[in-house]
C-alpha cells in the first residue's frame, strides 16, 4: 500500500514544520509549500491525498487554490487553517469545506484525526 501524500500550504515556516513534523510522525510523506504558486505547481508534479492549506498566502489566496484544484478534481479533499476565520475569505472559505476548518491556534490532535478520517474514507472508496 503506498504511503498517503499530503501538500501543507501556510506562509508561516514554524505552522508546516509543526504539521510536517506531527504527520511525518505518523508515517504519512508530507510536502509543503509557502504560497500559492508553489503550492499549486507541487500539486500538479506530485498530486495529494490530502490538502492541508491557509487562506491568506503569498501570491493568492486558500480560496482561490481550492477553487482551481477543485475545478480540476471536485473530490479532493482539503482542509483549511486560518487565524481569521470571521474575515470575508474565512466564512467563504468554511462554506466550502464545512467541518474541514480549524482556526489557529488549533489543536495538532485534532486536525491529525481528521486526516486519518479522510484518509480512511478515500480507501474504502477505493476498495469499492
Amino acid at each position: 500500500m503506498k504511503t498517503p501524500k499530503i501538500l501543507v500550504v501556510d506562509d508561516e515556516r514554524s505552522v508546516r514544520q509543526a504539521i510536517r513534523f506531527e504527520l511525518e510522525e505518523d508515517g504519512y510523506e508530507v510536502h509543503y509549500a509557502s504560497n500559492f504558486l508553489e503550492a499549486f505547481e507541487l500539486f500538479h508534479n506530485m498530486g495529494a491525498d490530502i490538502i492541508i492549506t491557509d487562506l491568506f498566502l503569498e501570491k493568492g489566496n486558500g480560496v482561490d487554490l481550492i477553487q482551481k484544484i477543485k475545478s480540476e478534481n471536485d473530490e479532493q479533499p482539503v482542509i483549511v487553517i486560518t487565524a481569521y476565520p470571521e474575515s470575508e475569505l474565512g466564512q467563504h472559505a468554511k462554506s466550502i469545506v464545512k467541518d474541514r476548518f480549524h482556526v489557529k491556534p488549533f489543536f495538532m490532535d485534532q486536525l491529525k484525526t481528521q486526516v486519518t478520517e479522510i484518509l480512511g474514507k478515500q480507501a474504502v472508496s477505493f476498495a469499492s
